[in-house]
């Protein structure tokens, strides 16, 4: 087994660590001993980021395709961890918010790193990116602690029908799914996206990331001479001085 390659699986599938943490930090008050939660977790997901970067190296998979059961199996351990006056859909909205964050950082990581993953082979990304991708979870985990972590403990405090949450979460859920598998995870396409923006608001021309050069051809037209309409007695004038 590739153990580089190994690592770059295993640093994709670390961006479940600041996942858990926001998922937890809105639920803390909720769980079932929160230290030992916050441990297991932990464990879990190491287990979870191991078994699947030796999967995804051995037989040469796509991180994503083993995404969905990453998602099952974490909500469930969420579900097992937290007290039974929390709903499964106060649990799904929150699950929901936490997957929209690191599907942000994974799309503006792809988009920020585009140039030196055109010449990337794998089909995981290069270890820059999953570094990229890590500093900005972080930095968003950092933001979420301080502003949004407080909002959602007083939403379930506050909001304790069910209604309400039964509407409110499968709108995260669906643009958590639309940003990972719907947006262009394509470098090249997200390069070509890039430029072909930035030509159409140079007006002029624009490099398409060494494909071809637009450019705006400019057409000069020619004026034909106006014709001057004599008049009667400049006509006369004019035959008079021939």
């Amino acid at each position: 087994m590739d153990l580089a390659l190994f690592g770059r699986y295993f640093l994709d599938f670390a961006l479940l660590y600041p996942s858990a943490f926001l998922c937890l930090a809105s639920l803390w008050e909720k769980l079932r001993t929160p230290r030992r939660t916050a441990c297991i977790a932990a464990g879990c997901i190491t287990l979870l980021c191991i078994g699947c970067a030796a999967l995804c190296t051995v037989f040469g998979q796509n991180s994503n395709s083993l995404l969905p059961a990453i998602v099952l199996v974490s909500f469930w351990l969420l579900r097992w961890r937290v007290t039974p006056e929390v709903t499964v859909s106060q649990t799904a909205f929150l699950f929901s918010i936490s997957a929209v964050m690191m599907a942000v950082c994974s799309l503006l990581s792809t988009v920020l790193n585009a140039q030196a993953e055109v010449s990337n082979p794998q089909t995981v990304c290069l270890a820059s990116t999953a570094l990229l991708r890590l500093g900005l979870a972080a930095v968003l985990t950092v933001l979420f602690w301080f502003t949004a972590v407080q909002w959602s403990r007083w939403l379930l405090r506050e909001y304790s029908g069910e209604a309400f949450w039964q509407s409110a979460w499968p709108l995260p859920a669906l643009y958590a799914v639309f940003l990972v598998y719907c947006m262009p995870q394509n470098p090249a396409v997200v390069l070509c996206l890039l430029y072909t923006s930035d030509a159409a608001d140079e007006e002029d021309s624009g490099d398409l990331g060494g494909c071809r050069n637009i450019k705006k051809k400019k057409t000069k037209r020619k004026r034909r001479p106006r014709k001057q309409n004599k008049t009667r007695w400049q006509s006369i004038y004019s035959k008079t001085t021939r």
